[in-house]
């Protein structure tokens, strides 16, 4: 009897502690609190003295919008490098990368630039009036004395010669493209038609392709024009590369396409812009893609990968000049 009492009593013993229960263990387990903090800060304009309201403050996908005083305070984000962006009709984007602690706030002031206002018709227009501010944003007139009103973009005045007009900010996966006011480096949009087709038509130089790594792509307005299969002539709006009426990876939506057999985009003889959302199906790795395999190739190329760049990147930046 007394063996059994001490076997009995150890039993209850590992139970009461816990132990040999690998299984109760498992259900006691619980994981650690997610850890946020906050970012808050005053805005103000390039005098450093008028504060700014208005402006739309994003960061981890939260978003405020200052009042009066300039000032913005938004809490529970994630711990870790986040992205701020802070924009404001009239003045340039602010985009920046904080560091968010736990249970901490992170002070962030933040000094926005008025947008530069040019009668020049275009970004090219501006530098060669020597009227450049380097890289930002600009208003141009882009019909000169025409019915369109002036409006805002985004010019780099400085990469292969600068006076570039960025008018498209595509990546992989985005399903459905949208027009914006002003095409900007810090969110995906595409420029509207009636100032698109302006700009086109200006054309002389050709386009230039950024990437998210700064890898740059560029090709002459002589091949954009004289494309066998698509020229950049025949896309007056760019909402249409993703025209819902036509099939599911239609190969007649593209910016760009030229190939030596055919145009039905196989054979990997084809060279093409891509910038669509769903309506090809391999968006999600291919929604922003440079193809070239046809006997017409891209003046510039800078990926290893000789037939297509989707490999290495997942983002464009599309400007003319």
């Amino acid at each position: 009897m007394y063996k059994i009492f001490i076997v009995v009593c150890s039993a209850i013993i590992l139970i009461a502690c816990g132990g040999g229960g690998g299984g109760d263990d498992d259900a006691t387990t619980t994981s650690e609190p997610t850890t946020k903090g906050s970012v808050s800060g005053i805005i103000t304009g390039s005098d450093t003295t008028t504060v700014l309201k208005d402006v739309t403050v994003k960061i981890a996908g939260k978003a405020v919008i200052t009042g009066g005083d300039g000032a913005y305070d938004i809490k529970e984000i994630n711990t870790g490098t986040k992205k701020i962006i802070a924009s404001k009709a009239g003045y340039t984007n602010y985009s920046n990368d904080l560091v968010i602690s736990d249970r901490q706030n992170t002070s962030h002031d933040i000094l926005l630039n008025p947008v530069t206002v040019s009668s020049e018709m275009s970004c090219l227009g501006i530098l060669n009036a020597n009227a450049s501010q380097g890289d930002g944003y600009y208003q141009i007139d882009a019909d000169g004395s025409g019915s369109l009103a002036p409006f805002e973009v985004y010019c780099d005045m400085t990469t292969d010669g600068g006076g570039w007009t960025l008018f498209v900010n595509h990546a992989d996966g985005i399903v459905n493209l949208v027009s914006t006011d002003t095409v900007t480096i810090t969110e995906n949009g595409f420029m509207q038609s009636d100032r698109w087709m302006m700009l086109r038509n200006g054309m002389t130089v050709g386009i230039l392709i950024s990437d998210e790594n700064s890898n740059i792509t560029n090709i002459s307005a002589d091949k954009l024009k004289a494309s066998n299969c698509s020229t950049i002539n025949d896309i007056d709006d760019l909402l249409t590369l993703q025209d819902p009426a036509s099939p599911v990876d239609s190969t007649d939506r593209y910016i760009y396409h030229n190939e030596n057999a055919g145009c039905d985009g196989v054979g990997r003889d084809y060279t093409i812009i891509k910038l669509m959302g769903d309506r090809t199906s391999n968006y999600l790795t291919h929604g922003a893609a440079l193809f070239q395999g046809s006997s017409v190739k891209f003046d510039v190329w800078p990926y290893s990968d000789q037939f297509q760049s989707s490999n290495e990147q997942n983002q464009l930046f599309v400007f003319v000049k």
